[in-house]
């Protein structure tokens, strides 16, 4: 019971560290897509150092290798780059990055339907600045979780890692997939029951 107490209390932390960094971010991206439109380069690379790791680590987080959590990073800019014509509103920027990511994640599932099987080696969970002795207890703890996340279905562990660990908001995570905000939510707790009950 402490160890998920413990757990969930990191995770909230950590969702809570992301959501004010995004906040501080949205009102620059207005600038950034503006100069991106008229052909400024920099501000074209500047949009990539700001989601590649982002989306990286989403990707990393579900449980894929980090040659496959490449390739779809880099196929979600791929389509970032075609579609960015399509996006209207500049605090849509990240829910829109997210959804498209999550898109391609989708095409790929489908491609590699039953070849592709996810592997808690590969999930990178966020750390945390402890002492030491915290450090091994934490660690050990998120190796713990990473073996349950990854058991997860995909629709249960996509909504975990995008609220908990990349910090997106119920409408934000539900935008991203395609759902209702309910839908969302009911996912996201019967994940959460998942994941606490393989904890015990």
């Amino acid at each position: 019971m402490m160890e998920q107490k413990a757990i969930s209390k990191h995770l909230l932390k950590r969702q809570k560290v992301i959501g004010e960094h995004v906040e501080k971010e949205l009102t620059s991206y207005e600038s950034l897509l503006t100069r991106i439109r008229n052909g400024n380069r920099a501000a074209a690379a500047e949009l990539v150092d700001i989601y590649y790791m982002r989306i990286y680590l989403y990707m990393r987080r579900l449980g894929f290798s980090v040659a496959v959590s490449e390739d779809l990073t880099q196929e979600t800019f791929l389509q970032v780059w075609e579609h960015l014509g399509q996006l209207r509103n500049s605090n849509a920027l990240n829910s829109w990055i997210y959804t498209i990511a999550s898109n391609v994640l989708r095409l790929y599932l489908r491609k590699h339907k039953g070849k592709h099987t996810a592997s808690f080696e590969d999930v990178v969970l966020p750390g945390n600045g402890s002492d030491e002795r915290d450090l091994v207890e934490l660690n050990e703890r998120l190796s713990r979780l990473k073996r349950v996340l990854v058991e997860l279905p995909i629709k249960f562990r996509e909504v975990v890692v995008l609220h908990y660990l990349q910090g997106l908001n119920i409408r934000e995570g539900a935008r991203v997939l395609g759902l209702r905000e309910g839908t969302f939510k009911s996912r996201l707790n019967r994940g959460l029951t998942k994941l606490k009950k393989e904890l015990q």
